[in-house]
């Protein structure tokens, strides 16, 4: 009969953690939702990338402005977004460790030689 209680005890943990996970989900999808909801909301353009340059997500602005339709999927890595070569070259340095403030100083000392 043992065998039997544990087993019923191992459904019912399993049923709880189920639950919370779905209420955990249920949470983050609302959480996704809103933030996606102020993204598309803004008239600037938002790209959001990883540490390796590639694209997680872009709002519709910056779609817009970059030439993408809302349902383009996935878009380029964040340098090949970038068609000005002093624009990708501040990116690129920044990838590879620069200080965002080092980079631009860098483009706006080349662009205005």
């Amino acid at each position: 009969m043992r065998s039997v209680d544990e087993l019923g005890a191992l459904g019912r943990a399993l049923n709880m953690m189920m639950a919370r996970l779905r209420e955990k989900i249920g949470d983050l999808e609302e959480e996704r939702a809103k933030a996606r909801a102020i993204l598309d909301g803004m008239v600037e353009g938002v790209i959001a990338a990883d540490p390796r340059g590639r694209t997680v997500t872009a709002n519709s602005a910056a779609r817009r402005l970059l030439g993408y339709g809302p349902g383009t999927s996935p878009l380029p890595d964040l340098p090949e977004l970038f068609r000005v070569k002093a624009a990708r070259e501040v990116v690129l340095a920044v990838l590879r460790g620069s200080s965002c403030r080092t980079a631009s100083s860098r483009w706006t000392a080349a662009s205005s030689s």
